[in-house]
């Protein structure tokens, strides 16, 4: 299997073994409690961990040589993370906040973080995390989807939006020809008027992003 097949817990595990650490040994080079625990969950892959934050991929790349970018791509020619913007992973009940400007009050330094590897310098750029899947929805369970406020929405897009300001935001496809947001989980149309509000345009995801 070659890196980029690999998720990024894989791609550790490959590192650490061909440097000949055990996770213990990379543990305390990164400066983890229950250090050997800490990488063990790093390689399979398990939520419940500060994992995701930059502080703690940006230590254990160095601790293995290689680029927080590599580690989460698997290409050795992505942009290094100082070229990214860092997208924070909100919780979908923080968007409406989040729209309208409320996000200055929002408490983010326990929030985590996650690289956006794009031209866009939008500060406003957000992301959720999927809750329910299903299958007439490209995105699974678990997958994080970026979500851009200030471009405007196309033709078969997807969007986060809502009917009014009593209802929780949602992901749809948006159809030009229609003037409507057809919801990915197949559930009633939404024809855009007045009330509706789009919250922004997926303009990327996350899979396998541990």
């Amino acid at each position: 299997m070659n890196d980029i097949d690999m998720t990024m817990g894989e791609r550790i595990k490959k590192i650490r073994r061909e440097k000949g650490l055990t996770q213990r040994q990379l543990g305390e080079m990164v400066d983890a409690g229950n250090a050997q625990c800490y990488i063990w969950t790093l390689e399979k892959g398990h939520r419940g961990v500060k994992s995701t934050r930059m502080s703690a991929l940006k230590k254990v790349a160095k601790a293995l040589d290689v680029s927080v970018a590599w580690l989460l791509t698997g290409r050795k020619d992505s942009l290094e993370p100082q070229s990214a913007l860092y997208v924070p992973v909100i919780e979908w009940h923080d968007i409406r906040e989040w729209k309208y400007d409320k996000r200055d009050t929002m408490d983010l330094t326990e929030c985590e973080q996650i690289p956006h590897f794009s031209v866009s310098s939008n500060a406003n750029v957000f992301s959720v995390r999927i809750e329910n899947s299903n299958v007439n929805s490209p995105f699974r369970t678990g997958d994080i989807i970026i979500i851009d406020p200030g471009l405007e929405i196309e033709q078969d897009k997807f969007v986060i939006a809502a009917r009014d300001e009593d209802s929780k935001p949602d992901l749809y496809i948006y159809s030009k020809l229609k003037n409507s947001l057809f919801p990915a989980d197949g559930s009633e149309i939404v024809n855009i008027n007045d009330e509706t509000i789009i919250y922004g345009v997926v303009v990327a995801s996350h899979r396998k992003f541990i």
